[in-house]
């Protein structure tokens, strides 16, 4: 599938490291939050995302939607009896996108079995996984 050696991949991840020694130590948001960053293109997925998030019987946790804030996504928020622990945040600098990764209790990748899916989950995991979460 990928034709990377090993010292290609290492060099990613001491990048993406280096990228991600932010210190930056003010929190973007208050409180514990699950956060999942992705294209208002994948509403399929950001519905899946709160979706789950409702089934959760934990009241003092919040879910930041990094993602464009559409009216569709808005109207899907408004349905949900957890709307006021839901947070969408767009145009995020990316030094802010990774103070929100560091903050946050767990980042979100759910992923299909399709090549669309399968084409973004190597940059996101590197990332994510530098930001230790």
């Amino acid at each position: 599938m990928y034709n990377l050696d090993l010292y290609s991949c290492q060099y990613l991840f001491y990048f993406l490291l280096n990228k991600f020694n932010i210190n930056n130590t003010s929190r973007l948001v208050k409180g514990k939050y699950f956060l999942f960053c992705g294209s208002k293109a994948y509403f399929e997925i950001l519905d899946f995302v709160v979706s789950c998030f409702e089934k959760l019987n934990i009241d003092d946790i919040n879910l930041v939607l990094i993602t464009q804030n559409t009216n569709h996504l808005k109207n899907r928020i408004e349905k949900s009896h957890k709307r006021d622990h839901v947070l969408v945040m767009e145009n995020i600098p990316y030094e802010n996108l990774v103070n929100l990764f560091k903050g946050s209790e767990a980042l979100m990748i759910p992923m299909r079995n399709n090549d669309q899916d399968k084409a973004r989950f190597p940059h996101k995991i590197s990332e994510y996984c530098a930001a230790h979460r």
